[in-house]
């Protein structure tokens, strides 16, 4: 239970004087865009949904069983999950940032 605490203190230290350090080397735009970046891959790693987790899992028990049909099926399953999830941050980023007005002009 401590060495919980101790490992969250630690990080905390580090991120606070690690942004420091950062923000001086990059400056204030790079650093906001460095910041824009983190914050959509860890919102990526949301958008899982756990799905890494279950490629794994399934993909080995396929493997093992040797079904090559339940392979291709979960695979494509899988494609047309990521594709989907793709076209969302694709139409929320676009949308965001205008780009259907641009066509309305």
């Amino acid at each position: 239970m401590a060495t919980r605490y101790v490992n969250m203190g630690l990080r905390l230290f580090a991120s606070f004087f690690l942004t420091a350090i950062i923000l001086r080397s990059l400056g204030k735009e790079a650093y906001g865009f460095f910041s824009v970046i983190n914050s959509v891959t860890g919102y990526l790693g949301v958008a899982d949904l756990g799905a890494r987790t279950a490629i794994t899992k399934f993909s080995g028990e396929f493997k093992a069983q040797d079904d090559q049909e339940a392979i291709g099926r979960f695979v494509s399953t899988c494609l047309l999950y990521y594709s989907v999830i793709a076209l969302a941050c694709l139409g929320a980023g676009a949308w965001r940032c205008g780009v259907w007005n641009v066509f309305s002009r």
